[in-house]
Order: C-alpha cells, then structure tokens, then sequence
C-alpha cells in the first residue's frame, strides 16, 4: 500500500499538504536507475510516505488512489500489502484504517476487482512486536493474510515459525 500510489497523486498531496512541488517524473522512473540496496529504496517512505500518511485524510487518499488506479486498470485480483504498526506510528487509528481497507475492498468488488488485504509485519523489530501485531488483527475480517517485512539477514522467517504457528489452523488465515 504504502509504496503503490501514483507519481501525480503523490505530488499533488505533497504540494498540498508540505507546500513543497515534486518534480514532474522522479528519478526512479528514469530506465537505467537502480536502486543501489534496500535501504536506499526504503529511504524513500520517510520523505514522501510517511509525511503524507501523517495528515488526517493521508491514509484514506492514499487508498483511494491505490484502488482507483487498480480498478482503472481493470485489474481483476490484486493483494494490498500494507504495513500495520505504521499506522499508528503516524498518529492514526488502525482500527479506521481497517475499516477504510474493507469499505474500499467493497468499492472495488462492485466494480469487477476482488482485493485481499495483508497485514504487513515487521521482522526487524522482532519476535515479540511480531507477536502483537499478529493478536491484534488476527480476527478483522478485512485480514487475509499476514507478510513478514523487512530484512531477511539476521532475522530469517524460521525465528517467526511461533509467531505465526496460530495461522495454520483450519478456518485462519
């Protein structure tokens, strides 16, 4: 979610909302830029994400326009992947995230476009933070599934076989 919005939405949010014009193409688009590691790629959600998401209609435009563009797209299965601590880290309610994420998923399946929402977690803060995050949104139902985020070396998925063993369960996610 958080890395899926449209160039041009972006810009006009920042320019609203920061008073600061992006430039009309980012660099990245450019056909020979490559991003040197995934810290670098992920250097980029502090300075246009997350100031964004910080204002009180930033989640609600950013999934408009990711579901918008998709259903423009004529997309007819996609998954929105989205990072579930960060909600509250930028000062919002998860619990209205959630329920934007379902009434947008409901948007789009009457326009021919079925989305399945995955919760995001972050590996790099842990087992115990995993753990959290998983209890809290096991059981809205807008949920199909959970994604382990972050970077692999040093945290390999094997130190989160717990975490997640409740998912294997019949009738979970």
């Amino acid at each position: 979610l958080e890395g899926a919005p449209r160039w041009a939405t972006l810009r006009e949010a920042f320019d609203r909302h920061q008073g600061v014009t992006l430039p009309e193409s980012p660099i990245w688009y450019e056909p020979e830029f490559r991003f040197a590691n995934f810290d670098e790629f992920s250097g980029l959600f502090p300075s246009y994400i997350y100031p964004w998401l910080q204002t009180p209609f930033g989640y609600a435009e950013l999934i408009r326009d990711v579901v918008d563009s998709l259903i423009e797209q004529h997309v007819r299965y996609g998954e929105i992947n989205f990072s579930v601590a960060r909600v509250e880290q930028v000062g919002h309610s998860l619990e209205a995230v959630l329920a934007l994420l379902e009434a947008e998923v409901e948007r789009a399946r009457t326009q021919g476009t079925i989305l399945k929402i995955f919760a995001g977690i972050s590996r790099n803060q842990g087992v115990e933070h995993a753990t959290f995050w998983v209890q809290r949104v096991l059981s809205a139902p807008v949920i199909a599934g959970f994604d382990l985020h972050g970077l692999e070396v040093g945290w390999s998925a094997d130190l989160f076989r717990e975490v997640f063993a409740p998912l294997r369960e019949p009738g979970k996610k």
